[in-house]
């Protein structure tokens, strides 16, 4: 089956959806702008840096990208990551 060309003009992307503020999901910000927000939120629930171990299965090529993506982006936000890489017989172990 091939897919047919779609312009873009004619097709509306619409959620619907709204956060707590009442903003539609479509018109937020993306996640990188609101890295202040998420360390408040961080801050407000108390974390105080405890270090956080990732178990990151690097045999399975999905979980392998995933977890290298997760721990960017709770390093950036602030939180100490412990990314521990190994295999998946090793992170059914540990779990």
């Amino acid at each position: 089956m091939i897919g047919a060309p779609v312009n873009v003009r004619f097709v509306s992307v619409r959620t619907g959806k709204m956060d707590d503020d009442g903003v539609p999901l479509e018109r937020q910000e993306p996640a990188l702008r609101r890295i202040d927000q998420v360390k408040a939120m961080l801050d407000k629930a108390g974390y105080n840096g405890e270090r956080l171990v990732l178990l990151h299965t690097t045999d399975q090529p999905f979980h392998a990208a995933s977890s290298t993506v997760v721990a960017d982006a709770l390093t950036r936000v602030g939180m100490r990551i412990d990314d521990q890489a190994m295999d998946w017989g090793t992170t059914l172990q540990r779990r």
